[in-house]
């Protein structure tokens, strides 16, 4: 059979992305960044997710083996964890289901973990009540809590 290209030209090929060499591909994606959060995004993914290490901790799961598990690297979990890059919900999911609990559960201690049923059993109430009813319950509510 006759060789249609010699070894160095199939070797730049070979190493070459659609045309661009692969020094300029790296460079083009070394462009693209992460989404810089706000400190406030921040604020509010580390108080989401606030009780994902605790969990961990309760099943063992350490950081490293989670990132195995979700087949990401331990320093994009790391950011996870500390908020500074957001968690969609189908990762959230995942990593309920590798911690072996409910999605919701993850919003709450460990130690509390009845506290998740009982929020989401006041949420279907709340949905099912006419906004007059409801805001008689908020209210209700907020008049019970000032008298402890």
């Amino acid at each position: 059979m006759q060789k249609l290209y010699s070894d160095e030209s199939f070797r730049s090929r070979k190493f070459s992305f659609g045309g661009i060499h692969l020094s300029c591909a790296h460079r083009h994606n070394a462009v693209m960044k992460e989404k810089q959060l706000t400190e406030d995004e921040i604020a509010k993914n580390r108080h989401t997710l606030r009780f994902v290490k605790p969990w961990m901790k309760l099943r063992g799961l350490t950081q490293r083996k989670l990132s195995e598990e979700l087949g990401m690297s331990e320093p994009s979990v790391s950011k996870w964890l500390n908020g500074k890059v957001n968690m969609t919900l189908a990762q959230f999911t995942k990593v309920a289901e590798l911690l072996n609990t409910n999605p919701e559960d993850l919003l709450f201690d460990p130690k509390e973990k009845d506290k998740a049923s009982k929020y989401k059993e006041a949420a279907e109430l709340a949905e099912s009540l006419d906004p007059e009813a409801f805001h008689a319950w908020i209210a209700a509510g907020k008049a019970m809590r000032k008298k402890e």
